[in-house]
């Protein structure tokens, strides 16, 4: 009988392949690859296809004939490897046609090609393809190119048009700089700039400034972006000049090396302060509280940004100081944080 009360309709003795042995019992039922009650009335079939894969015995519901299986399913694994067979011979011409043509040691563009590359280095494979794993001469990059990229127009991703146009324009030269042609991979490694920079980010320049510690006409590399900007002023010759004069003109006036005694007095508010024992123009409310917060903490070194801000009780004392330091009296004395993390002094 059914679920419905009515009688069960009697299977066909043939589907197929399949022959029909007996109703499946519950021992048979684990062995089915399908599940449920609502797949119909589970039944055992003998599979005749007899082939490599062929399992025998299946247990199969009324759902499954319906939708049309007649093995198995050995004769389904049969005709998907007969058509994964066609599509290889039908593929393996066109690809030993390419993978004959053996592109090793050849340049194309940028590129020296090195090797095939190996299933585990492509991300995302085209049929009909020979991949390649190449290395760019101008970024010192490895990448892996199909061989119709090679072929036709190569191009790496250092060289983007905005890059090309600032490489192909002659760099400016600057008060203390001059530049002579772009860096070399090698001259960007040996000087610790990172490789992977853009071609023609980096260039070597000749500095003019002259004395001790000065490379001179042998050439420093620098980032071009940096020298134009005005952001890179020589080799770093300048920057120990400068300060090794202001210590002597400190020390000559005997106000360096003292005992925790620092070159600025501001007195009261509204007074004038004194500047390596100069009288200057009285300072603004904002700037006294700046100058007073940084001149209280020069026995830690200076302060931060968050605590220049936090002990002035000024919101804009980072931009207070700064616009104070450009004043030609204060000058010599404040010294703003230069890097990430750096720290506000006053000497």
């Amino acid at each position: 009988m059914s679920r419905r009360g009515r009688p069960a309709k009697l299977p066909a003795k043939r589907k197929g392949y399949l022959r029909f042995l007996r109703d499946a019992t519950p021992e048979d039922r684990s062995r089915s690859s399908w599940h449920g009650d609502k797949c119909g009335v589970y039944r055992v079939y003998e599979c005749a296809f007899a082939g490599p894969a062929c399992t025998g015995e299946t247990v199969l519901p009324t759902t499954a004939l319906t939708l049309g299986q007649r093995s198995c399913g050995c004769l389904a694994r049969k005709r998907a490897g007969e058509r994964l067979r066609r599509i290889a011979r039908r593929k393996r011409p066109a690809q030993a046609a390419r993978l004959r043509i053996d592109m090793t040691d050849n340049t194309c563009g940028p590129f020296a090609v090195l090797r095939l590359a190996r299933p585990e280095e492509i991300k995302k494979q085209k049929p009909n393809q020979a991949y390649w794993y190449v290395r760019c001469g101008l970024c010192a990059g490895f990448f892996v190119k199909s061989r119709a990229r090679l072929r036709h127009k190569p191009r790496c991703t250092c060289q983007a048009s905005r890059i090309e146009v600032a490489f192909h324009k002659p760099a400016k030269p600057s008060a203390y700089l001059e530049p002579i042609r772009v860096a070399t991979v090698e001259e960007r490694a040996q000087s610790g700039k990172r490789c992977s920079t853009a071609y023609g980010a980096y260039w070597l320049y000749a500095c003019k400034v002259g004395g001790p510690g000065c490379v001179g006409n042998d050439g420093v590399v620098l980032l071009r972006k940096a020298v134009e900007s005005g952001e890179t002023k020589s080799c770093g010759c300048l920057r120990r000049k400068v300060a090794s004069e202001r210590a002597r003109g400190l020390i000559a006036n005997g106000q360096l090396f003292k005992k925790r005694r620092t070159a600025v007095i501001i007195g009261e508010p509204g007074s004038r302060p004194v500047i390596n024992g100069q009288e200057v123009r009285p300072l603004s409310k904002a700037q006294y509280d700046v100058v007073r917060a940084v001149l209280a903490a020069r026995a830690i070194g200076g302060l931060s940004k968050d605590e220049l801000v936090r002990e002035s009780r000024r919101g804009d004392a980072v931009k207070t100081f700064k616009s104070l330091a450009t004043k030609p009296d204060w000058a010599s004395v404040m010294i703003p944080a230069g890097k990430k993390g750096g720290r506000y002094r006053i000497l």
